[in-house]
């Protein structure tokens, strides 16, 4: 059961939690004030109530995973980037890792063989098995492979990433809280969620949410103009409307049915829950009742 605070309210009661290694420069575009009051305090009280595992190295018997999830464009992996930069600067000094389960994604090829393309991102479009064995081999500190996905191909690259035993390991993407597909259900009892530690899903109304996209959908046209590989080099030369118009043919025809019927269901598996506003402010906080 978790408990809604206004920014406000979270502010006054984090604020005796006494978070450490406040920052007074902005990481990855987010102002320090919002590190300071938001951020900072949500590492500090999942490693406290987690402090049984995390508060000797030497103790650790397998990785803290923390996941990050939400909508398409909702800034998944800026999230994931700043608790990474937290957690591993001191006093923390954790080594953690990224791990976006778009690398999981079946290649373009076989979507196209299976004529799924146009559902990439939802569940049938992911490798499932190979998440779950990949969890596995984390709890268990293998060293393992994984591939890699470019958001510039949009597709798996033939590039390799080691994952090398993390003391956190970050599983960010759309589908970490999500039931398996139907295939795997009966023949899988594990979900991707059975191996998150903690898990926080970001949320904001979806106009807002919309919006992010086109404006990504924009630079990633705009950048193709100096990048032949891009998979958006084919929208190049579009105006700045006709671009806007086809990201917003996309969104509603892919990204927003996909966020009603798999994204957003899953948000009740969420042990944390952000809102953000159209600035990328928090604004409101879902947080464990055992928090404070």
């Amino acid at each position: 059961m978790l408990n809604q605070l206004t920014r406000k309210e979270w502010i006054s009661k984090s604020s005796t939690a006494n978070p450490k290694g406040l920052r007074a420069k902005a990481v990855f575009g987010i102002p320090a004030v919002e590190i300071n009051q938001i951020y900072s305090p949500i590492c500090e009280k999942i490693l406290s109530v987690k402090e049984s595992r995390t508060s000797n190295k030497k103790e650790l018997k397998s990785p803290l995973i923390l996941g990050v999830t939400g909508s398409v464009a909702i800034g998944k992996t800026t999230l994931s980037n700043i608790l990474k930069e937290i957690l591993e600067k001191a006093p923390y000094d954790f080594e953690t890792v990224i791990v976006s389960t778009d690398n999981f994604l079946f290649p373009n090829r076989v979507l196209e063989e299976r004529q799924n393309l146009h559902r990439k991102g939802f569940p049938e479009s992911f490798q499932y098995k190979e998440i779950l064995q990949f969890l596995k081999s984390i709890k268990k500190r293998d060293v393992i492979s994984i591939p890699t996905y470019s958001h510039e191909t949009y597709d798996i690259t033939e590039k390799m990433k080691t994952i090398r035993s993390p003391e956190i390991l970050i599983l960010e993407g759309i589908n970490i809280l999500q039931d398996p597909p139907p295939s795997i259900n009966q023949i899988e009892p594990q979900t991707i969620r059975d191996f998150i530690d903690f898990s926080i899903y970001l949320d904001a109304e979806e106009p807002i949410v919309k919006q992010w996209y086109i404006e990504r959908f924009l630079s990633y046209c705009n950048n193709a103009r100096y990048d032949s590989t891009s998979f958006f080099t084919q929208f190049k030369d579009f105006t700045e409307k006709q671009a806007s118009e086809l990201a917003k043919s996309i969104w509603e025809s892919i990204n927003s049915p996909n966020l009603k019927m798999h994204i957003g269901p899953s948000i009740t598996h969420a042990d944390l829950v952000l809102f953000k506003e159209h600035d990328h402010t928090i604004s409101r906080i879902n947080i464990p009742s055992n928090w404070f």
